[in-house]
């Protein structure tokens, strides 16, 4: 990756373009010796205005020792240069490093294609209109430093469509963990002018911008996106909310008892946006095999056979057969539960004394031997 940047002082650069392969970028902490703490406005945008005098520029190559003048560039190499940067609808993922403080206004504009966004919840300096045309945007990967103040609220807040975030902490060691995953559904306003009397009437749809404001002191409060369900319930599509229960569920940090119970029961009674809900998430390798294991055969959530045996028939039907193996091993244990209860209720023959009902004799096709 090669990266044109201006200097921000002696030790610290300013990012302007990125020149990469693809689509998927993931910007160093440092490069050449500099540490990388600001992106410029329009840096992704790809328009000339948010681009500093070609004087000012320097560029930076991972794989050279020292920053390259602009000005000892031909003409012809720089204009090469600045056609391959990655910007606009050619930026599909970004990860952005910690030692990022600053983000310029405007510096997104128009990179409909971006989906995924990696961001330290520390670079807390975020420029306006930050994602303006960014529709494409659904998942975001945070680290959050829960000791310090966080941009994690604004950065929410700057889109309005369905977010999957997944919130990761750091330990003393330095390495991250998952802590949250967390869903985020779509909310948007809609202004109604009563011209007679000039007054205009704000109507909010969906529950989105409730969730986003779960945070209290810029530290975000899971006891109250959890008490928010029965309105997504109400005013959320089935889709969204099993994906919301599903993840609590997975990755229950901070999950009471009887939040749990409530998820657990939504799930249960919709069966069908469960079964689409996990099959999605396992093939966009959100959730593993243990994950999903875990999670049905658990007694803190209390899955019953009923519920098991709905959501092997649902994923049987849509052709999900990479589940169907997982949810079988699952249910022989239950379906032998349910034997014994039923023999001891007397709703089942129970076996005589001493011995043991044995399945039928499996009746020989004509080929065998």
């Amino acid at each position: 990756m090669k990266l044109i940047c201006a200097y921000k002082n002696q030790k610290e650069a300013v990012i302007c373009r990125a020149i990469g392969a693809s689509g998927e970028l993931v910007l160093p902490e440092t490069c050449c010796g500099l540490t990388l703490s600001e992106l410029a406005p329009y840096a992704f945008s790809g328009a000339d205005r948010g681009l500093p005098a070609r004087t000012e520029l320097f560029l930076l190559d991972q794989e050279a020792q020292a920053p390259v003048p602009a000005k000892n560039i031909s003409p012809e190499a720089w204009e090469a240069l600045l056609s391959g940067a990655v910007t606009g609808a050619k930026l599909l993922s970004l990860s952005l490093p910690r030692s990022l403080k600053k983000i310029g206004r405007y510096a997104f504009y128009n990179c409909s294609e971006l989906h995924t966004l990696s961001i330290y919840s520390t670079t807390i300096d975020l420029g306006q209109g930050l994602f303006t045309g960014c529709s494409a945007v659904r998942r975001i990967s945070a680290v959050v430093d829960e000791a310090v103040r966080s941009s994690l609220y604004e950065l929410l807040s700057e889109f309005r469509y369905p977010l999957l975030l997944s919130y990761y902490i750091e330990d003393s060691a330095g390495s991250t963990r998952l802590k949250y995953r967390l869903v985020f559904p779509e909310f948007y306003e809609n202004s109604d002018e009563n011209t007679p009397a000039r007054i205009t009437v704000r109507d909010l749809h969906g529950s989105g911008l409730m969730y986003r404001n779960c945070f209290a002191n810029t530290q975000f409060q899971v006891q109250r996106y959890d008490a928010l369900f029965p309105y997504a319930e109400a005013l959320e599509p089935e889709e969204i909310c099993a994906a919301l229960a599903l993840c609590r569920l997975t990755v229950p940090e901070g999950l009471h008892d009887e939040v749990r119970e409530k998820y657990a029961a939504w799930l249960s009674s919709h069966t069908d946006a469960a079964a689409d809900a996990l099959a999605r998430q396992h093939a966009e390798g959100l959730i593993s095999l243990s994950d999903i294991r875990d999670l049905l055969s658990s007694p803190q959530n209390a899955f019953e056979r009923g519920t098991c045996s709905a959501l092997l028939e649902r994923l049987t039907a849509s052709g999900t057969v990479a589940l169907v193996p997982l949810l079988m091993e699952l249910l022989r244990p239950k379906a032998a539960a349910d034997r014994k209860e039923g023999e001891a209720s007397g709703s089942l023959p129970a076996a005589p004394s001493g011995q043991t009902l044995k399945p039928a004799p499996k009746r020989r096709r004509h080929f065998e031997l």
